[in-house]
């Protein structure tokens, strides 16, 4: 009998603050039953195992970074909305690194639900490029783009390969969400 109190989502949100707090590195279902104060055993009145765990916390993670976006690009318009999202877009990857890093090296797996979570993470794409009249083929194409961009970018920030670099790390990531918005013009 599942601990009153405990419910997938309380166990889920746990395991997202043990993430933020110790990294990806450190997670396990012991661990996390460590933090909740239960027998690892009991974890599994909630989850199935440590795929399902790791699915739940990506679907959240997705939900919390496409708030932010959708917050970031509310009411502004076409070039304006592509930085504003560009911005949360990064803010994001750095303020919640670990939850970012499970999140990109998540292994494609056959799960419905993070399927949808996919759909769900293209929303403030989609939203942004549906502004510039292009086709659906063309916002495919841009989305992919964008976030291969992005992605590298924060990428290679967060490795360190741009600190030889003297010139601002914000001015060269704006630089390419410019070039970006000038080509759907």
């Amino acid at each position: 009998m599942p601990r009153q109190g405990l419910n997938k989502k309380a166990v889920t949100e746990a395991a997202v603050r043990l993430i933020e707090e110790k990294g990806i590195a450190s997670f396990s279902m012991n661990e996390l039953a460590r933090m909740l104060n239960i027998k690892t055993a009991s974890l599994y009145a909630h989850v199935k195992g440590m795929g399902e765990m790791l699915a739940d916390i990506n679907l959240n993670t997705i939900s919390q970074m496409v708030e932010a976006e959708m917050a970031a690009i509310e009411g502004k318009e076409k070039d304006m909305a592509l930085f504003a999202l560009a911005d949360a877009y990064r803010n994001f990857a750095k303020e919640h690194r670990q939850l970012y890093l499970l999140l990109m090296n998540n292994p494609q797996g056959d799960s419905s639900a993070l399927a949808t979570g996919a759909e769900e993470f293209s929303k403030p794409i989609r939203t942004v490029l549906s502004q510039f009249g292009i086709s659906e083929k063309e916002q495919q194409n841009y989305e992919r783009v964008l976030r291969g961009m992005m992605h590298g970018f924060v990428s290679q920030e967060e490795c360190g390969a741009f600190s030889s670099l003297s010139s601002n790390l914000n001015e060269s990531y704006f630089l390419a969400v410019r070039i970006i918005a000038e080509s759907l013009m």
